[in-house]
């Protein structure tokens, strides 16, 4: 649908899927360059948001603090730019949180157990540091660690 072209100042290649829905975006696998645009974050509807696959910089945006109705988010594959975990803060609702190779860094929140719904945690290949919060070993719902 886009191939070769920009759309939102993201280059499309050859290959991939870009997919919307009223609630949710998703692009996926496709060989995305440039940054994830800050609007996104005015998205406030949506509830589920899957980048992954692609090749962007980061960091990612802040402005993703006031996607509070998320509850799926995947990004995955940023090669520039370091983020830390404050933009979730508020996604309580999450049922799965992939941020895989994304460049994260600093500490897992404590207060994780907040999180009554999550069910997948992936925050693999990513600079994080110190010890996992103990209450990710309590919470009932989480299913992948």
């Amino acid at each position: 649908m886009f191939k070769g072209k920009e759309y939102y100042k993201l280059k499309f290649g050859e290959g991939g899927h870009f997919m919307t829905r009223p609630n949710w975006r998703r692009a996926s696998d496709n060989p995305f360059s440039g940054k994830i645009p800050d609007f996104i974050g005015n998205w406030t509807s949506l509830t589920s948001l899957r980048f992954q696959g692609n090749s962007f910089e980061g960091p990612i945006p802040s402005s993703f603090s006031q996607l509070t109705s998320l509850i799926s988010l995947r990004i995955s594959d940023i090669y520039s730019g370091s983020s830390s975990l404050d933009f979730i803060k508020n996604m309580k609702n999450l049922t799965d949180l992939v941020l895989r190779n994304a460049l994260i860094s600093g500490r897992i929140p404590f207060d994780m157990a907040e999180y009554k719904n999550l069910q997948i945690l992936d925050l693999s290949f990513n600079n994080l540091t110190g010890e996992l919060p103990n209450s990710l070993f309590n919470m009932d719902s989480l299913t992948n660690l």
